[in-house]
């Protein structure tokens, strides 16, 4: 491989390394929570969430103006500034509303880099690299989620401030992109423009819905380990960060595995997935230590390891190629919104419902996986006849 190349692949992966940083957070929470005693538990959760819901307006509009408007290169340096400066900026504050406006400062930069780095895999790249290319973006963004998530539980445990020094690997991120990225060719508004709603299909808006429904009923494992640990005296932070980060470990192996249980099960890939994250939260509604969490995180990020490659690349296939840097900020980007409405959402069911049962957000999710692992096995899944040609690259591919 020419060594351009590699500098380009280098500073592709090191963005989707960084889209993950928002997750930092998790392992803190329960820690930041008893700095601010006066703060309920569901506004604690706006440290994540708030800058997850700043993430979907910046992601649309980067996926927007990306290669149009603005050079791909301006905007990832643009949003590493960001995150990197709002990223440690808490460290320095004391009042928690005040914090919550740098976390969502820091949501806007992560929207801004969000997008960028499925979209340059497809600009920059084609045939059989840029399928390679976009399992190891994946593989890229679940070993950022490990990295950011190990190291801030690691420096909470320390002391709670310090986990928003975590941001400070952005920093590093800033240099590789800066000397490595270049700027693929410029893409003409009309072109980017062409085709009904922008050449999304109702197809491709089912992809899109499904990734958001996943994360949703996921994303409450990563929202309350820290609290669950915590209340069953299994460990610190630490201990939260680890179980957590395992999860990504799962999602890396997923995308190391991809190529064979695609070639195994096809278009069913999707319903293993969603199988996996069943038995997962069953582990979650049944078990109480540390190496029960620990195996339900790894089979959570197994399954959406195997989920995620799959829906990506059908949406990619389902649209025009000038609608895909929009198509993949709706995707990178609404899943932020179901991250954010999700406390809020069982919150609510837990008092329309008057529920008592701690775990029932398990109970509701297991509700999900298994009704959808049911559905994508029995479903047949087509694709935009335009685009059959690089269907079957893909097939090829991962065979």
């Amino acid at each position: 491989m020419k060594k351009s190349n590699i500098t380009t692949i280098v500073s592709i992966m090191t963005l989707a390394f960084m889209a993950t940083c928002l997750m930092a957070m998790n392992p803190a929470l329960a820690s930041i929570g008893n700095a601010f005693p006066e703060i309920d538990g569901t506004t604690l959760t706006l440290i994540s969430t708030l800058s997850m819901l700043v993430v979907v307006p910046f992601s649309l509009l980067a996926g927007k103006v990306a290669g149009s408007k603005v050079k791909y290169r301006t905007l990832a340096l643009v949003g590493i500034l960001i995150v990197s400066f709002f990223g440690i900026l808490p460290y320095f504050l004391n009042n928690f509303y005040i914090i919550l406006i740098s976390r969502a400062f820091c949501g806007a930069g992560a929207g801004i880099i969000s997008p960028l780095p499925s979209t340059l895999i497809m600009q920059l790249f084609d045939g059989k690299t840029r399928e390679n290319l976009m399992g190891m973006n994946n593989l890229a963004f679940n070993a950022g989620g490990m990295v950011f998530q190990l190291i801030a539980g690691l420096l909470c445990a320390i002391y709670w401030r310090n986990t928003f020094f975590v941001y400070a690997i952005c920093v590093i991120g800033l240099m590789i992109v800066f000397f490595m990225l270049p700027e693929p060719p410029r893409i003409e508004e009309k072109d980017e423009n062409s085709g009904k709603k922008e050449g999304i299909t109702g197809k491709a808006y089912f992809w899109i819905f499904t990734y958001v429904l996943i994360v949703f009923f996921t994303y409450p494992l990563f929202l309350n380990m820290s609290s669950l640990v915590e209340k069953g005296n299994l460990g610190t932070a630490a201990v939260s960060g680890f179980i957590l980060t395992m999860s990504t470990v799962g999602g890396i192996v997923a995308s190391a595995l991809f190529g064979m249980m695609f070639r195994f099960a096809k278009r069913r890939t999707v319903s293993i997935g969603f199988f996996l994250c069943a038995v997962s939260y069953v582990i979650m509604i049944f078990e109480n230590n540390v190496v029960a969490f620990t195996m339900a995180s790894v089979l959570s990020g197994l399954g959406i390891g195997f989920v995620t490659p799959t829906a990506f690349m059908y949406l990619g296939l389902e649209v025009e190629p000038a609608a895909r840097p929009f198509a993949m900020s709706l995707m990178m980007g609404l899943p932020n919104l179901a991250m954010f409405a999700t406390s809020y959402f069982f919150s609510f069911i837990k008092y329309i419902f008057n529920i008592t049962y701690p775990r029932y957000i398990f109970v509701i999710g297991l509700v999900f996986y298994a009704a959808s692992a049911i559905y994508f096995w029995f479903s047949k899944i087509k694709i935009n006849g335009n685009n059959v040609k690089e269907e079957q690259a893909f097939d090829e591919t991962n065979s």
